[in-house]
């Protein structure tokens, strides 16, 4: 056999050997490099501006509030006709006995007003609870479908504005905004909050449950629907008597205190998430 050929055969016959002694030993190979972690993100206030579920929420919590205005305006009026007619009493045991009513009608109104309020209050907060849901269920469904690990909200701001009315020092406001800032930057080119508004709201036009509200029960009260892991405590209503309100109430003290109900109905809408 030439020197040449055996040489090649020596050769295989040792690579083999060694081939066969690796797998013996158990030695794996070196495993392939693992793909990188991809991560998009969102705009938060974008996604509110244009959510149809928010818009539904909103036109019943607006009617809500309109429909409850309306009555707490009705029952101011009353009360003032009435302050009016005792008004123009002489200062007699007569007046006096007109108005201790009018000062229990008017902390009736206030507790109306302070339930009512609390019950739209309530409301909002099952819109928010609702949204956030959706949005992490679709945001899933999304990462799944576009290949991401992550979608992480866009809270980066070019600004970081300040008020002078707020109280906290100038500086204070920026520091605050700056210690909650957690993205500095984000890749226009992973954005995918316009990708998510459509998925969502499609998901609500294929028949997603309509926005929870409340509706008045047999009893004449109202039955508010409970979302997952929330707790939802009664209003307490507490008897208000002539006794409870004393003697000592006048005219005067019952006017100033009607100039407040309504605005406790009155109040900024839903917070934008930007």
């Amino acid at each position: 056999m030439p020197t040449r050929t055996r040489a090649i055969l020596l050769a295989t016959a040792v690579s083999t050997a060694f081939a066969l002694g690796t797998v013996a030993l158990g030695v794996a190979r070196p495993p392939a490099p693992a793909q990188g972690t991809r991560t998009a993100s969102i705009n938060l206030g974008r996604i509110f501006d244009k959510l149809q579920e928010r818009q539904e929420f909103e036109v019943q919590v607006d009617a809500m509030r309109r429909q409850f205005q309306e009555e707490a305006q009705a029952r101011k009026k009353r009360l003032e006709s009435g302050l009016k007619e005792v008004e123009a009493m002489p200062d007699t045991p007569d007046r006096q006995a007109k108005v201790e009513p009018l000062i229990l009608d008017q902390l009736q109104l206030e507790q109306w007003a302070n339930m009512k309020g609390s019950e739209l209050d309530y409301e909002k907060s099952l819109m928010w609870r609702s949204i956030y849901r959706n949005l992490r269920s679709e945001a899933a469904k999304l990462a799944e479908a576009e290949g991401f690990d992550y979608i992480v909200i866009d809270d980066g701001s070019d600004d970081l504005p300040t008020n002078r009315e707020v109280k906290m020092s100038l500086e204070g406001q920026v520091l605050d905004q700056f210690q909650r800032r957690r993205m500095l930057y984000a890749n226009p080119a992973y954005d995918l909050t316009d990708k998510l508004i459509v998925r969502m709201n499609n998901a609500r036009a294929a028949g997603a449950p309509a926005p929870a509200t409340t509706a008045p029960n047999a009893k004449g009260t109202h039955d508010h629907a409970k979302p997952h892991h929330a707790t939802h405590r009664p209003h307490r209503r507490h008897s208000l008597t002539p006794a409870a309100v004393g003697h000592g109430g006048r005219t005067e003290a019952c006017r100033d205190r009607l100039r407040g109900p309504g605005a406790r109905l009155r109040g900024p809408g839903p917070a934008q998430g930007r």
